[in-house]
């Protein structure tokens, strides 16, 4: 399992959170679970880029003079604590990129990845080829049960083309996909400011396209336009502008792919439970589709920009399943019951749940209590029930989707530091919820029944 460390980010003073199957974490406003969320999606994006295995001078050497060397990778087994230890260091420097904010404010931050008794697995198979103007460069290549790395160029004169940093940054990513991917899932996260992104995600394309056409007619060769759009954007947080990217991208690329859950009946299903409606994309732009009903006898396709919060809260949820997804990601949702009625808190859960158990890792961030009770009934019917059955039926339970305890982690933000959840085969007590709603229900009490009459 993966923990991960914080100290001195943001509001948070210490954290200290181990992924599982399934994830969660609740607490107040502004007690920092945004700052865990990030901090560790932007980990989970970038660390493939940081991890350096310190290669030694006589690979590159043997490259340039023979094309080809191979590398045994059981030497690194034994450094691996090291290049974790370096990775983490080399991600805190990073940090205020992905914050998009001043240095300053992490000069006293800490961010630790830590794995327990961290295995190469000689069952991986790894074949990358690395380009350069369109021209395959280089290749690398790690067959099933062997320990050995096989690194070819592709071209002559290697070195002149592709400079040795370049080198070994192919060949770190290698080795990190070799040994690490097994525990660092690939991360999509959908942020809480989503609705306003889906708002305003034509009014991004339009921007960058009067942008593109007017710096194009500047005869300044010194000039990028898309970079400097994406400058434009880069006072936002990393999750922020990749959320930004993938919104813009929807009636493009992103709707003419299929993910591996592309069609699933149930998914779908509940998708139309909770929208009343889908999605569709017509001359690349995306409309919600309202399904026929008793009061209402014909769909109307309505634009994005004028449809409700609920709808704009869904749209990445509803394009990543259907167009992006791949097994074994990490699904990160801050608030996944953003401007939901609570029967579709419910229906969320359900969601998210039936997500798990098709092979989608879960981490969410939520102040639902009955998101989080509706979790618990679905843990809770892994028991022997009595009338099991009916109570399948009567409350459209779907046996499928019911969760296994030992796969879910929930942790409560108590303003800076972060408290881990018991949860066993009974489900998880989230107190801060139940104190709340004993707090509330003592005040209804004391209210009505000292009516005067």
């Amino acid at each position: 399992m993966v923990k991960f460390k914080l100290e001195n980010i943001g509001l948070i003073e210490k954290a200290e959170v181990s992924l599982n199957d399934f994830t969660l974490i609740c607490g107040q406003n502004n007690t920092g679970k945004t700052y865990i969320t990030y901090s560790i999606y932007g980990f989970l994006h970038s660390w493939n880029n940081l991890i350096n295995f310190d290669i030694e001078q006589s690979v590159f050497d043997e490259l340039e003079e023979n094309g080809f060397c191979s590398i045994d990778i059981t030497l690194y087994e034994a450094k691996l604590e090291k290049i974790l230890n370096d990775l983490s260091l080399q991600y805190t420097d990073k940090l205020s990129s992905i914050f998009s904010v001043d240095e300053g404010l992490f000069k006293n931050s800490k961010f630790e990845v830590i794995i327990d008794e961290p295995k190469l697995d000689l069952a991986v198979e790894i074949e990358n080829t690395f380009s350069s103007s369109k021209k395959d460069m280089l290749q690398m290549k790690k067959v099933k049960e062997s320990s050995i790395l096989e690194i070819s160029t592709l071209t002559p004169n290697i070195k002149k083309l592709m400079p040795q940093f370049v080198l070994e940054g192919g060949i770190n990513r290698t080795l990190g996909d070799i040994f690490f991917k097994q525990y660092f899932k690939t991360p999509f996260i959908i942020t809480s400011e989503r609705t306003g992104i889906s708002l305003f995600y034509k009014e991004l394309d339009i921007n960058k396209n009067v942008m593109v056409e007017h710096l194009t007619n500047n005869k300044s060769k010194y000039i990028d336009p898309f970079k400097l759009f994406k400058d434009n954007i880069s006072r936002y947080a990393m999750p922020i502008r990749h959320n930004i990217d993938y919104i813009r991208d929807l009636g493009d690329g992103v709707y003419k792919k299929k993910s591996f859950l592309n069609g699933d009946k149930e998914i779908l299903d509940y998708f139309s439970g909770i929208l009343q409606g889908t999605y569709k994309v017509v001359n690349q732009e995306v409309f919600f589709v309202t399904k026929k009903n008793k009061k209402q006898k014909n769909k109307k396709q309505i634009p994005m920009h004028f449809s409700s919060s609920a709808t704009k809260s869904l749209l990445e949820l509803f394009f990543y399943i259907q167009h992006t997804a791949q097994k074994g990601d990490l699904l990160i949702i801050d608030e996944p019951e953003l401007n939901l009625h609570p029967d579709n808190h419910i229906l969320m859960a359900r969601l998210l749940a039936h997500l798990l158990n098709k092979g989608i890792n879960v981490f969410i961030t939520t102040h639902s209590d009955y998101l989080i009770k509706e979790l618990n009934n679905l843990i809770r019917l892994n028991h022997t029930i009595v009338g099991k059955a009916k109570i399948l039926k009567d409350y459209n339970y779907k046996e499928h989707d019911i969760l296994e305890y030992k796969k879910i982690s929930a942790y409560i933000n108590d303003f800076g530091n972060i408290k881990q959840v018991p949860i066993n085969d009974i489900g998880m007590e989230i107190k801060t919820f139940d104190d709340t709603i004993n707090k509330l229900s003592n005040a209804t009490d004391d209210i009505y029944f000292n009516i005067e009459e």
